[in-house]
């Protein structure tokens, strides 16, 4: 556990950390949050995404997907109401304990698919499956902010992200499923839109070690140049890095799924390999949200896709995510797909 002392090296006061209350006041208020675990020897591995949508920031948009080593998928995606917690019915998500510790809980349906069926136009999900899910996330990192360069950004003023240590369960009809293992979630507050998004780079490991990398690029139309920021962290303390390479998405199954990332740390370069081979797509939609499966209605549309990955740094290795974000006129073999 990260001491008092330690935790908030960039100042993030506590009450931005709790789930706030909706603003109809700010065009496009949102507020985000986004959850992994990776459990390589359980061979399972958790998304989940909470958004407060537009114009009424009181329904949350839920999506979840358990990815499993087969390549089977289980999700979900749902609209709640719930103004003042993070609930959209058999999904929520509590803070137990302002940059420290947080609780995500699922009672419910989901239905089985495929990452390869999730990278086409038209997935045809199995039929409903029970699935429980409780888990709870404890920081092993300090809590790590992009500080007022979010200002700049069009899908967020604020946002935090943190590594941990995940606990609990995966219930799915009688199989159940302990997880012990590595996960990240981040906080984003502010107006957002998809509009100008035009692609995306974040991979991010804790390894068993406590160690942590994120590496962060966005492109967006209004800026010249790409927000790109970057950290490695212990137990005890988080350095700003410079992301040297950070490989795009090139096509809408997630290829290419294996990566070379390359930090600046001070004065030494760090490589970083991945490869992964469970994957989930999805499409953005505009002004926001997300919807699962392939969708192009043009090419300004943007494929959002994730990878559960097996990364190696200086000899350790760890499981951990990969998310590329790209308009689906960037990426091969979409062109003849865009209606």
């Amino acid at each position: 556990m990260v001491s008092a002392a330690l935790i908030n090296p960039y100042g993030v006061p506590d009450e931005l950390d709790l789930i706030r209350s909706p603003r109809f006041d700010i065009p496009h208020w949102s507020e985000n949050l986004f959850f992994w675990a990776n459990d390589g020897t359980a061979k399972a591995a958790v998304f989940v995404h909470f958004s407060r949508l537009s114009p009424d920031p009181r329904m949350w948009e839920g999506v979840m997907a358990i990815m499993r080593a087969d390549g089977k998928v289980l999700i979900d995606r749902r609209i709640g109401f719930s103004p003042d917690v993070g609930d959209n019915g058999p999904m929520a998500f509590e803070c137990i304990e302002p940059n420290r510790r947080w609780h995500l809980r699922f009672k419910g349906t989901v239905q089985a698919t495929t990452s390869a069926a999730l990278a086409t136009t038209d997935y045809l999900p199995d039929a409903p499956t029970q699935l429980e899910m409780d888990l709870l996330f404890d920081a092993v990192n300090p809590v790590w902010s992009l500080g007022s360069e979010a200002k700049e950004q069009d899908w967020a003023s604020f946002h935090t992200q943190q590594g941990g240590r995940i606990n609990g369960f995966v219930r799915i009809d009688d199989e159940s499923i302990w997880m012990d293992c590595g996960g990240f979630r981040d906080h984003s507050v502010g107006p957002r839109t998809y509009d100008g998004l035009v692609g995306n780079f974040w991979s991010c490991c804790v390894f068993p070690s406590g160690r942590t990398f994120m590496a962060f690029r966005v492109w967006s139309e209004h800026l010249q140049k790409p927000m790109s920021r970057g950290f490695i962290a212990t137990r005890d303390s988080i350095e700003e890095v410079e992301v040297l390479n950070a490989p795009d998405l090139e096509s809408a199954d997630g290829t290419p799924r294996s990566v070379s990332i390359v930090l600046k740390q001070g004065d030494k370069e760090i490589v970083i390999t991945g490869s992964g081979e469970t994957s989930i797509n999805f499409h953005l939609t505009r002004p926001i949200g997300m919807r699962f499966g392939f969708r192009a209605d043009d090419d300004k549309v943007c494929i959002d896709s994730h990878v559960a990955m097996e990364y190696v740094m200086d000899g350790e290795k760890g499981y951990g995510w990969l998310e590329r974000i790209r308009r689906a006129g960037y990426l091969a073999g979409v062109g003849e797909r865009i209606s």
